[in-house]
């Protein structure tokens, strides 16, 4: 497959967007309709502490990516309430239509003490062609477990063969580095099975070989099939120094 690069196609900052969010459009995930693109991403707004939310918005484009059609401007997808497993954010999201309806796999993520962050996955569903989504309850549909102990997200999911199939990450560590940085997480991907999208049949096994080292962090898998091939896309990076060095990043 050949890619053409587009360049910037949104700027944040120049649109209006809902919940006072501001700044951020971050891990964009695409719905195609007949006549246009909706484009979902996770963007930030900060609370009474100062600290940043993460909330889900979209845009609509037209199909050559040159003109947007529509800004989101109400809540796409409620957070969670007090010690939710999405109290803070979702980030990302993971749009999939099933019939009439559209599935959203949502990332939540709250915040712990002796580490960052927390996520798990969630399921809502939406009856107004994407507009607006609910949760099908509070809690998360798929999330740590006996081998896979902590941050369960990043979840892609397609239908293949009337069988669900989502390709996930998980950690496997966090781990005190430096003295001077925070504790910093190692992740890998993984893949599960479901016959109703709700419940799953996982084996917890990392199914991509690190290019790095043992502690490469993979991320964000999307998989699509073409040509009789699955072809999988994700990101990777060292767990540590990759924001101020460009050799470590994705």
């Amino acid at each position: 497959m050949k890619w053409k690069k587009l360049g910037r196609i949104f700027n944040p900052i120049e649109h209006t967007l809902s919940n006072n969010c501001e700044e951020f459009a971050q891990s964009p995930q695409a719905l195609v309709f007949d006549n246009f693109v909706r484009i979902y991403f996770s963007t930030r707004k900060k609370d009474s502490n100062g600290k940043f939310l993460s909330h889900i918005s979209f845009i609509d484009m037209d199909k050559n990516f040159k003109k947007i059609i529509n800004v989101s401007g109400n809540t796409v997808i409620e957070l969670g309430g007090l010690g939710a497993f999405d109290e803070h954010g979702i980030f990302p999201i993971n749009p999939l239509k099933v019939g009439d309806k559209i599935l959203a796999y949502t990332c939540g993520w709250s915040r712990r003490v002796s580490v960052s962050v927390e996520t798990s996955t969630g399921l809502a569903i939406s009856n107004d062609n994407g507009l607006t989504f609910q949760k099908v309850g509070a809690g998360p549909i798929f999330s740590s477990s006996l081998h896979e102990p902590f941050l369960v997200g990043d979840s892609f999911v397609q239908i293949y063969d009337n069988i669900y199939h989502m390709w996930y990450i998980y950690g496997i560590r966090w781990t005190n580095y430096t003295n001077e940085e925070s504790p910093a997480r190692v992740y890998k991907i993984a893949h599960a099975i479901s016959e109703d999208g709700v419940s799953w049949d996982r084996d917890s096994k990392q199914i991509i070989s690190d290019k790095l080292n043992d502690d490469e962090c993979q991320a964000l898998p999307t998989v699509i099939y073409h040509k009789n091939i699955y072809h999988m896309y994700f990101c990777y990076r060292q767990a540590t120094g990759f924001r101020k060095n460009s050799d470590r990043g994705y």
